[in-house]
Formats: structure tokens, C-alpha cells, sequence
């Protein structure tokens, strides 16, 4: 009867693994038959019927790069990952503004009565760019703000507004719907007047180019679009030498560390914000061949505890506590690595517009990304105790002064 019992406990064991296994098999097949939206690199050109072929609508596609963006079933995605064509299928990662927890602005709201009267804010003199202008205000470069738009009718700013797009809904205009691209545009060009406050470089144009929804999200193909974008506009605007990226995501991309790749190709220095969870630098600041990326100090000189560090950190930059202007025409304090990346954008239009003096290795006469690069490497204030390059500063806080050797 023992033995019976067990023969019979057996039998519902193995009737319970075959239900087990059947809904596993079912579950599996379900999943399989959900699409998930990816990129899609090709080592070479797009072929859109290798996609399509495999149950994939093209949602969109690249002029410089060569991928498409798409949804596809996993047995698809296996399939082209096996393919000698392919380069990389990943997911669209999200992406976000980098700042300080939710980056809740201070000071925002409704339009003031009349515009406050223009002071130097702190980061701005910590970093001497208001000593740098005596030399150059970087008259004849742009930059192309990546972000959540520009308020484009902000007293402090329309004056340097070139243009823009918008990624993120092309039916609309860059206008930003967040705050958070209008405060790093100021940070990087508002203009010397007599109201609010004066950017790095108060001549710089901008190109306000959305790329992150009204919550200050997106996706690794919407950044990868607005790099794009910026390749192509630089072919009718070759003042367009700098992008600036207050964004990122904490997933390594082939098709965004190619964008990358073209843009400083094209001319073009990135100049990205590190990120605020005290850990390993972001995307795309981490791609340290292509990007220059930047950790957020306090007005003592001392890194913010919630600034990312790492192996990629290349310069430090004003973060805490950072006014500058906002939409609604209105200015706000925000704190994070995004506002320490626009005060490198800066520094890097008025180095681009000053002369190359000893900086140009290859003779050719152009500011290129690697030569930017090096110029404000070399002449960063240096903050840590090797005195030389380490994981908090990079090789230093940047010194705008120093760069144009004003």
C-alpha cells in the first residue's frame, strides 16, 4: 500500500512538471510574440527589407548613421543578431535629464512683472569666464542644445536662438514644456545685457534641439536623432561645433556610441553631464573616446556627493546650486551634473572661436573635437590630491581663462 501511495504521488508529480512545462511553453511562445522596439546597426548601409522581411515596421531611420529603429519578436531579433550584415540589435533604452533627484526647480513661476536686474552668477566667475571675455566672446559658434526644448521667447535668450527641432513630437515646435533645456541653455549662452543673468559664452547661437518629453524622458533612439540631426545641419551651418548633452541613460549602446563617433568626425565636440547617482558615468558621457564627460563640484571646489565618478570623467564643472533661466521667462536654481555640463559647452564655443595658437597638431587649421578637448584638459584648475588626472575631478575644474590664455 506504501509503495502505492508513492507510485501514485509520482504520477501527479509528473502530470504536475507537464502542466508545469506546457504553460512554460506557452508563456514562452507569448512572450515571443510580443514585439519589442529596438535598434538596429548595420555594419555598413541600411538594408530596411532585412527588417521588414522579419515582421518589422521601419519607425524610423538615420542620414549619418546606419540604422532603423523598429519592433520586432524575439526570434526576429535572434535572427539579425546572427546576421554578417549586423552590427548590434538592442533595445531603445530610456533616457532621461540628468539632475539631482526629480531636478525640482526653485524660483519658477509666473511671468515676473519685470525681468530682475543681471548678476554674474557663481559658477561663472569660479571658472573665470567672465575674465575669458577680454579675449574672446565666442562670436561665430553654435551649439545644439539636446534636451527638453528652449523657451524661445525668454528675454535673456531669443536674442541667441539659431533654430531648433523637435524629436520628440515633429508636429510641434522646440518650445520647452519642462524647464530643464532653458536652464542649461542659459548656463551656456544667455545673453550680457542688463537683466538676469550672462551665460559662458554670451555670444554663442543655440540650436534648441528636443529630444526629452515634457517629464524630461526619452529614448536612446530620440538622442540618437538629434545627434543626427546635428551632423546634418552642420553641412549648411558649419559654426555648429558643439553639442551639449545634459542627458543620459545607464545602458551602453552600439548605434548611440556610433553617433557619437560621427559626430567628432563631422567637427563636432559632445560634451555630456555624467550623472547623479554617486555611481558609474552614464550614457553616452561614459564613451570617453568621443565625449567629454563632466562631474558637478560646489562653490568650495568640492565634488557633490551625488556626482557620478569613474574612469571616464574628464573635467568637473559647476553644479550645486546653479541659477539661470527658465521658461516662462522666468530663472531658477537647479542642481546637478546637468548644470556643470553646460558650463564646459561654453567654454568650448569660446575656445573654438579664439585662435588655435599651439593647439593645432594636425595643421589643418580647425578647432578639432580632439584638439578642444585637450585644450581644456590642459588648462582645467586642477582639484585632485595626485595633481594630475583622478576618478572625482578628470583633470580638473575647466578654466576658461586659462583655455583662450586670456
Amino acid at each position: 500500500m506504501a509503495r502505492g501511495k508513492v507510485l501514485a504521488g509520482a504520477s501527479i508529480f509528473c502530470v504536475m512538471m507537464m502542466v508545469a512545462m506546457s504553460f512554460s511553453m506557452v508563456v514562452m511562445a507569448k512572450n515571443d510574440d510580443q514585439k519589442v522596439r529596438v535598434i538596429v546597426l548595420f555594419k555598413d548601409k541600411i538594408d530596411g527589407k532585412m527588417v521588414t522581411d522579419r515582421g518589422g515596421e521601419l519607425l524610423g531611420s538615420f542620414d549619418n548613421i546606419p540604422a532603423v529603429v523598429t519592433e520586432l519578436k524575439s526570434s526576429a531579433i535572434n535572427e539579425l543578431k546572427k546576421n554578417g550584415n549586423i552590427k548590434a540589435v538592442e533595445e531603445d533604452a530610456e533616457c532621461w535629464m540628468v539632475g539631482e533627484g526629480k531636478e525640482q526647480a526653485k524660483g519658477a513661476g509666473s511671468k515676473p512683472p519685470a525681468q530682475p536686474t543681471q548678476n554674474i552668477e557663481w559658477g561663472i566667475k569660479k571658472i573665470s569666464a567672465d575674465q575669458a571675455w577680454t579675449s574672446t566672446t565666442d562670436s561665430g559658434v553654435s551649439v545644439a542644445v539636446l534636451d527638453t526644448g528652449i523657451d524661445t521667447n525668454h528675454p535673456d535668450l531669443a536674442a541667441n536662438i539659431k533654430g531648433g527641432t523637435n524629436l520628440v513630437n515633429t508636429r510641434r515646435t522646440y518650445e520647452d514644456d519642462n524647464g530643464h533645456g532653458t536652464h542649461c541653455a542659459g548656463i551656456i549662452a544667455a545673453v550680457n545685457n542688463i537683466i538676469g543673468v550672462v551665460g559662458v559664452a554670451p555670444n554663442a547661437m543655440i540650436y534648441a534641439v528636443k529630444v526629452l518629453n515634457s517629464a524630461g524622458s526619452g529614448s536612446y533612439s530620440t538622442i540618437i536623432a538629434g545627434i543626427d540631426w546635428a551632423i546634418s545641419k552642420k553641412a549648411s551651418d558649419p559654426t555648429l561645433m558643439v553639442i551639449s548633452m545634459s542627458i543620459g541613460g545607464t545602458t551602453g549602446s552600439s548605434a548611440l556610441e556610433a553617433a557619437c563617433a560621427r559626430a567628432a568626425n563631422a567637427g563636432i565636440q559632445i560634451i555630456a553631464a555624467a550623472g547623479n547617482s554617486g555611481g558609474a558615468v552614464l550614457y553616452p558621457a561614459a564613451y570617453d573616446k568621443y565625449v567629454i564627460a563632466v562631474s558637478a563640484t560646489d562653490s568650495n571646489n568640492v565634488i557633490a556627493s551625488w556626482s557620478c565618478r569613474g574612469p571616464q570623467v574628464d573635467l568637473a564643472a559647476p553644479g550645486v546650486s546653479i541659477r539661470s533661466t527658465y521658461m516662462g521667462d522666468t530663472y531658477a536654481t537647479m542642481s546637478g551634473t546637468s548644470m556643470a555640463c553646460p558650463h564646459v559647452s561654453g567654454v568650448a564655443a569660446l575656445v573654438i572661436s579664439h585662435p588655435k595658437a599651439g593647439h593645432d597638431t594636425n595643421g589643418n587649421g580647425i578647432w578639432d573635437p580632439a584638439e578642444v578637448q585637450s585644450c581644456l584638459q590642459s588648462t582645467a584648475t586642477n582639484l585632485g590630491n595626485d595633481g594630475g588626472w583622478d576618478q572625482l575631478y578628470g583633470w580638473g575644474l575647466v578654466n576658461a581663462k586659462a583655455a583662450v590664455g586670456a
